[in-house]
């Protein structure tokens, strides 16, 4: 599993860890580091809150925006990089929260 961590998550950020974690299949970091080749099957994005509008929640909705931000975003990009399916995981009071 290939695990990024951002402080904060929000459309740049989320932007930026994917970019992140698609520069380690285009970088060939395995053969730089003698890391096995056995690539990895998921991802994992690690982050503390939502900022900007993420972290809003709409009117008559239970959670943030950002769960449902990242998670539609995740369901275009299966079809045209279906490279391996990304997580988002919030690392609150020493416990990580999975999507609600």
């Amino acid at each position: 599993m290939l695990v990024e961590f951002k402080y904060a998550l929000n459309w740049y950020t989320e932007s930026n860890a994917r970019v992140e974690i698609q520069s380690y299949f285009e970088g060939k970091f395995h053969e730089r580091f003698k890391i096995p080749e056995k690539f990895p099957t998921k991802a994992l994005i690690i982050f503390d809150h939502f900022s900007g509008d993420w972290d809003r929640t709409k009117k008559y909705h239970e959670h943030k925006n950002g769960w449902n931000y990242f998670y539609e975003e995740e369901e275009l990009l299966r079809g045209r990089f279906p490279r391996i399916p990304v997580n988002i995981a919030q690392f609150r009071e020493k416990k990580l929260v999975a999507a609600p």
